[in-house]
């Protein structure tokens, strides 16, 4: 691995983690992420075109997505709980 190489995967994850994290904030299951195209173009724009460039960015990518996967899983389970929480305090609180 090339020195360009560890510098993109010291940069990359901190621009995306930003992504994945405004899309846990979100109330709505659809991913925030941009479209796969569009990151490699972007990624490979300002890093460069060669192949090892191209690997590290599709890496990242998948990285950042299969995150964003656990997160928005992760958030779900911990809505439904609340929900359910909430539901059996108020019909604890109507059965007084």
């Amino acid at each position: 691995m090339n020195r360009f190489s560890k510098c993109l995967l010291k940069q990359l994850p901190l621009a995306a983690l930003f992504t994945v994290v405004v899309g846990c904030h979100n109330a709505s299951a659809e991913s925030l992420l941009m479209s796969y195209e569009e990151y490699i173009e972007r990624c490979m724009s300002t890093y460069g075109t060669d192949k090892v460039t191209r690997s590290v960015c599709d890496a990242q990518y998948q990285a950042i997505e299969k995150k964003e996967q656990e997160l928005m899983a992760q958030t779900h389970s911990l809505t439904e709980q609340a929900w359910q929480e909430d539901a059996v305090s108020e019909l604890e609180k109507s059965q007084e």
